[in-house]
C-alpha cells in the first residue's frame, strides 16, 4: 500500500474509485511560529507518520471562514503557513506523495502561477478550494484558479 515516492501511482488510484487511498491529513503550522519551532514540529510530525502505513499525505490549507458563519467560534482562526511553502521548504524528508490544497482566494494569479509552475507533479497532486461563500472577497476566483492549472499545468 504505502512507501510509494511516486505520485503518479497515487493519482492513478485516485482516479480508480474501486482501489481505495488512505491518506494521513495535517495542517501547517501556525504562521506565528519561529523557523527553529516549525522544524521542531515537521520532526515530531514525521516521526509519527514513519510507523503509519499511509498512501500519502492530504496537506489542507486553512482560511477564515467568519464571513460563512458570524457565529464566535470555539477557538480563533489563526493563520498557517502555506502548506505549498511547507511542503517545499520543510517536508523534504518526506518520501510519498501529497495532495496539497490550496484555499486559492488567499492567493494572487502570479502565485498560484508560480506553484502550478514549480511543483513536482510527480510527487504532489492539487486540489483547488474556493471561497467559503458568495460575498467572500478574493484575490483569484475558483474558475480562475481552474483556468490557470488548466492553461499552465493540466497535469498537475
Amino acid at each position: 500500500m504505502a512507501n510509494q515516492s511516486d505520485g503518479t501511482d497515487l493519482r492513478s488510484r485516485v482516479a480508480d474509485a474501486d482501489s481505495g487511498v488512505l491518506l494521513f491529513g495535517i495542517t501547517p503550522p501556525r504562521l506565528s511560529n519561529t523557523p527553529e519551532r516549525i522544524r521542531e514540529i515537521t520532526a515530531a510530525t514525521l516521526a509519527r507518520l514513519e510507523s503509519l502505513d499511509v498512501d500519502g499525505l492530504a496537506l489542507y490549507d486553512i482560511d477564515d471562514e467568519s464571513d460563512r458563519n458570524p457565529a464566535q467560534r470555539p477557538f480563533p482562526y489563526l493563520p498557517t503557513i502555506d502548506p505549498a511553502v511547507y511542503h517545499a521548504d520543510y517536508l523534504g524528508k518526506w518520501n510519498r506523495p501529497v495532495v496539497v490544497y490550496r484555499c486559492v482566494g488567499k492567493y494572487s494569479q502570479t502565485e498560484l502561477r508560480t506553484w502550478l509552475r514549480t511543483a513536482d507533479a510527480d510527487r504532489l497532486l492539487g486540489v483547488f478550494v474556493g471561497a467559503s461563500s458568495k460575498g467572500k472577497a478574493v484575490r483569484t476566483g475558483l474558475s480562475e484558479a481552474q483556468d490557470l492549472r488548466r492553461d499552465v499545468r493540466p497535469d498537475l
